[in-house]
């Protein structure tokens, strides 16, 4: 696995570039195409930090190692394909923006590669396009974590208000049982008893909300 770090990048791609590192894994058994792309974003604005890999293996390897927030990967790799590596990306459980930089892919293969989960692809003789598509899925997995972080936090809210329910329903209930053991004319224990009933079937409602968010 090769490490392309900003100070590596040669010539006038070299000069600073504003941002936060953009932490980049390429699945490239050309090391000169994968260079490419990371002078691409890096003249697009980018300060990158890139690990190369050329195989599935080692792109297993690096990604269980070090986070990454974006993943560039050839169609064509040595004894696999780039839809090799997505899926095993998926295995992983990780979300990160996986983008096809290929030097060709039929309109039926890209629709294939964006079916299984592709941010993106982009044709290697259009590489113009390459800085646009990152920063687009990058957004777009911005866009996704607070959806995230909204509904945990709704998540939260509900099952605190769930708990100031339950408490005195129970509390509810459990009286209720405790008048069941008394002495009571018929209609004094079907009044109980639809007390407790109605008690039982407000806490099912307000479970039910609760595993409804789940």
């Amino acid at each position: 696995m090769e490490i392309l770090l900003v100070d590596n990048i040669p010539g006038e791609l070299s000069q600073p570039a504003t941002g936060d590192v953009l932490r980049v894994l390429c699945v490239e058994d050309n090391d000169g195409d994968a260079k490419l792309n990371i002078w691409q974003l890096r003249a697009g604005g980018f300060a990158v930090n890139a690990d190369i890999v050329e195989s599935i293996e080692e792109f297993e390897v690096a990604l269980s190692a070090k986070p990454y927030d974006v993943i560039l990967a050839d169609f064509a790799l040595r004894g696999a394909t780039g839809l090799d590596a997505l899926a095993a990306l998926q295995r992983a459980g990780k979300d990160i923006p996986f983008l096809f930089v290929t030097g060709s892919l039929g309109d039926d293969l890209a629709v294939e590669c964006m079916k299984e989960g592709a941010a993106d692809y982009i044709l290697k003789d259009h590489p113009g396009r390459l800085t646009r598509a990152v920063r687009k899925a990058l957004e777009k997995k911005a866009a996704r974590e607070k959806i995230r972080f909204v509904d945990e936090e709704r998540r939260k809210e509900l099952a605190i208000a769930v708990e100031q329910i339950r408490t005195p329903v129970q509390t509810l209930i459990g009286m209720a049982e405790l008048l069941g053991k008394s002495q009571l004319d018929a209609e004094q224990r079907q009044s109980v008893n639809a007390f407790r009933s109605a008690g039982a079937s407000i806490l099912a409602i307000v479970d039910g909300l609760l595993d409804s968010t789940q």
